[in-house]
């Protein structure tokens, strides 16, 4: 590590950070104690400070999905596929499926 390097790496972390750094460890509790309304309101500021980050977007569909919102998820899960890696889209299309069958239950 170059001198410049450290630097960088020790300058003091900016509020975005922080508060992004506090929210998902916030969404980590809740999902470990599977308390998924909870987790998705974590997850909606987490999506509102990175709009535009795939793995934002993702978890907000998954934990949705988990949460009771289906219709929601399906949505954000169909975005997602268009866009995630081939290592993810299995579990991402597994995941597309429940959400539908929940959908067509509330029809």
């Amino acid at each position: 590590m170059t001198k410049a390097q450290a630097r960088r790496a020790l300058e003091p972390a900016g509020a975005r950070a922080i508060i992004t750094r506090m929210l998902n460890n916030l969404k980590a509790i809740h999902a470990h104690n599977e308390n998924w309304t909870q987790c998705f309101k974590t997850q909606n500021r987490l999506l509102a400070l990175q709009p535009a980050a795939y793995s934002e977007r993702r978890d907000w569909a998954l934990i949705a999905l988990k949460a009771g919102k289906p219709g929601p998820a399906l949505t954000m899960l169909e975005q997602c596929l268009q866009t995630c890696p081939d290592e993810e889209r299995q579990v991402l299309e597994d995941h597309a499926k429940r959400a539908r069958g929940a959908v067509a239950q509330f029809n």
